[in-house]
């Protein structure tokens, strides 16, 4: 058995660099407000950061692949997030309380199922008014988990109402339709007596073949479904960075793009410019004044929208003024 106190421990660690990571993008937020006036110049700060030579030598590439993944991982936190107020909304619609629901959830299906799968399901049967009391939730979901049931299979099965799928959910059919018939027969609905039926069915399976917890299987389930509820704890811990990060970094990667257009223009004139001065249509020391204007020096950042404009017209009037020159350029 895990020696609790690593366990422990290692679970503290991995809060402590969680909460690193939040505030280190908080950071990067309210730095954007406070040196620029908000997001957008956060952004345009950030993108100004990225000079010329590490767009070239790639720098682009692994700036968006970094941004990428936080990204992806705060999405999926945002998605999480979203289920599980859906679910909440769902339970308290039909008169549940979630929280207790939620722990019902995980005894019932013995830690197979993740805490994300087991909302989501929850949340479908509720939907569908496939259950709509806590005991219907409860017994869908652990026969579900105890028989190692796709979810999806089942809610189709119970929707459509139909013994089709039952194979692929491991119920048995024999006897299914004298339980429909005797339910009917009580005044239960269609529905509620197919419901009922498939319940009594799956637990007599369950009874029989047992519960997939107990087996070599289940217990690689219940690893791998400790794993998820770590990282998705993770994604929803930066799911509430998403307001300050989201607009930021599109911005950014505006910003990134339109420098990397602007920089290959620029270096096309710039190239104009060297090309004039060597064919005589320029001197050296006009070239420099040039350059100057310009604003171009060692070690130049990103290049602005207003430099190439100059340069630009700079060259535009160079050409302009010796036709047949320009055409040899």
């Amino acid at each position: 058995m895990a020696n609790l106190q690593i366990v422990i421990s290692a679970l503290n660690k991995a809060s402590g660099e969680i909460n690193k990571v939040k505030s280190e993008i908080k950071g990067v937020g309210d730095t954007g407000k406070v040196a620029e006036g908000g997001v957008k110049g956060f952004g345009a700060s950030l993108s100004s950061v990225i000079g010329t030579a590490a767009l070239v030598a790639g720098g682009v590439a692994a700036v968006s692949m970094a941004l990428k993944e936080v990204y992806e991982t705060a999405k999926e936190g945002a998605q999480l997030e979203y289920a599980r107020t859906k679910f909440d909304n769902l339970a308290e619609s039909i008169g549940i309380v979630s929280d207790a629901l939620l722990v019902d959830l995980r005894e019932a299906t013995r830690g197979t199922v993740s805490d994300a799968e087991l909302v989501a399901g929850a949340a479908n049967f509720m939907a569908l008014g496939l259950a709509d009391t806590h005991d219907e939730v409860v017994r869908l979901t652990r026969v579900a988990g105890a028989l190692g049931m796709n979810m999806n299979q089942l809610v189709l099965t119970l929707t459509n109402q139909t013994t089709m799928r039952f194979d692929q959910l491991g119920v048995a059919v024999e006897g299914f339709d004298e339980k429909v018939k005797a339910l009917e027969a009580t005044g239960l609905s269609a529905q509620e007596a197919f419901t009922e039926a498939f319940l009594q069915q799956a637990e007599e399976q369950i009874e029989r073949v047992g519960d997939i917890a107990d087996t070599s299987a289940g217990k690689i389930m219940q690893m791998e479904s400790a794993f998820k509820n770590l990282g998705d704890a993770i994604k929803l811990s930066m799911a509430d960075t998403m307001d300050v990060f989201a607009p930021a970094m599109a911005t950014l990667a505006d910003n990134i793009t339109n420098n990397v257009k602007i920089g290959d223009e620029f270096t096309n004139v710039i190239n104009g410019l060297r090309n004039a001065q060597k064919s005589g249509l320029i001197t050296g020391d006009e070239y420099s004044a040039i350059m100057r204007e310009i604003g171009v020096h060692t070690g130049m950042g990103t290049v602005t929208a207003e430099q190439l404009a100059i340069a630009q017209d700079a060259l535009n009037e160079i050409l302009g003024d010796s036709s047949v020159a320009a055409d040899q350029t």
